[in-house]
């Protein structure tokens, strides 16, 4: 039973992203077929936590199933049940764990207590930069923006050839009315991946700022090309 429980659980991708595709306003929505199949296989999933009801691998499966379904509560309650039965700072399955339930909290707008979960991350991880990531991108959605510039730095010092790194730096500096210091932020992550279509986009909204019209149309343009289709209603207000 155990080797069937092993092959239902490879039947499934292990995934849950990084929050910053939300923040940046990505439809998330499912359609009603996939609906369909993720609640097909949450039925699985349910079976054989019948049976194995620790089973760590089926629980982080189930929590992403959830996740996909927005059932955020859900997550945390079953990646929490993971680290409550044990916790092995070095297993991969329980940092997933953790990771999940602060994405989780993010989701649901409580910044306060996703930031307690990736800072525990950031203990066992200290290199991965999507917990750095997700609590500036948190930050951000509270106006800290200092503390989201701060998680962001961290990040870039970490890999300096992250192009989300200074993206967020970037967001951080054009909600803070620091144009010219967005401006350079955009333009590394630019330099670093050259279709980086909201980088295009952010720059465009800074050039404005400092009634650099011609400036922020060509970004803007560059942005439409590279499938940002909501600028088309700035572009017919700003650009001739």
């Amino acid at each position: 039973m155990k080797q069937l429980l092993l092959i239902t659980l490879s039947l499934f991708t292990f995934c849950i992203c990084s929050a910053q595709s939300v923040s940046d306003g990505a439809n998330n929505a499912i359609s009603k077929a996939d609906r369909q199949k993720l609640e097909e296989q949450l039925r699985t999933i349910n079976i054989v936590l019948e049976k194995y009801p620790e089973e760590k691998r089926a629980l982080l499966l189930r929590s992403q199933i959830k996740y996909k379904l927005k059932d955020y509560q859900g997550v945390i309650d079953d990646c929490q049940k993971m680290i409550v039965v044990s916790f092995d700072p070095t297993s991969q399955v329980d940092y997933e764990a953790i990771w999940n339930i602060g994405v989780a909290y993010n989701s649901m707008g409580n910044f306060e207590k996703a930031r307690k979960y990736f800072n525990q991350g950031k203990g066992l991880r200290p290199a991965d930069i999507r917990l750095f990531e997700n609590i500036g991108y948190g930050y951000l959605q509270e106006s800290k923006l200092d503390s989201a510039i701060m998680e962001f730095e961290s990040m870039a010092q970490i890999n300096p050839k992250s192009e989300k790194a200074f993206y967020g730096i970037g967001r951080a500096n054009l909600e803070k009315g620091k144009f010219k210091k967005a401006i350079e932020a955009f333009d590394k992550a630019i330099e670093l991946k050259s279709d980086y279509a909201l980088a295009y986009q952010n720059r465009g909204a800074a050039k404005v700022e400092l009634q650099d019209m011609d400036g922020a149309c060509k970004d803007w343009q560059k942005s439409l090309e590279l499938g940002v289709t909501q600028i088309k209603a700035f572009m017919k207000q700003y650009c001739k």
